[in-house]
């Protein structure tokens, strides 16, 4: 199976693996911020999963370029429907969660020693970025660098078990 077809198969499934992650904490109204670490358990897993899977399907071996654009791919894949599950959520479930978003980025603002036209300029940039369709692509370049990061440590990982033998 080439690394398309497996960076497709593993993208999809930390792509649902999100959405199985991400009902559970708007139903049950939970903090999604304090539980944010479990979406990078599944991201990561699925990452991993995939790379094992394209290594054992061409004998144990895998190139780090390899490694390096299933992952990113797996990733770019996964943030698209983690991006279009929030833009579902934003438009049919909770239409105020980009000013729950606000709201918080604003909290954290609030305790910085920031002047007045400081603090104006934060408020504007904080209100043009919650828009739903900039919470879009930035969640999907968020997860294309999250997915880089994760890619080049995984990708060695898989490449340094391949000199042990």
């Amino acid at each position: 199976m080439s690394t398309t077809r497996i960076a497709l198969k593993y993208g999809l499934f930390i792509g649902l693996g999100v959405w199985c992650y991400a009902l559970p904490v708007y139903f049950l109204n939970l903090n999604d911020f304090e539980l944010s670490w479990l979406k990078s358990v599944i991201w990561v897993a699925g990452m991993f999963i995939g790379l094992r899977e394209f290594k054992t399907q061409n004998n144990d071996l895998i190139t780090y370029k390899q490694g390096l654009g299933l992952g990113i791919l797996a990733s770019t894949i996964g943030s698209f429907f983690e991006a279009l599950f929030l833009l579902v959520n934003i438009i049919f479930l909770n239409p105020k969660l980009p000013d729950m978003y606000r709201a918080l980025m604003m909290k954290a603002y609030e305790n910085g020693n920031y002047t007045p036209q400081e603090f104006e300029t934060i408020k504007q940039l904080v209100d043009f970025l919650t828009k739903p369709n900039l919470l879009f692509v930035g969640t999907v370049f968020g997860g294309i660098m999250f997915g880089l990061f994760f890619s080049l440590i995984l990708s060695a990982i898989m490449l340094s078990n391949n000199n042990t033998k």
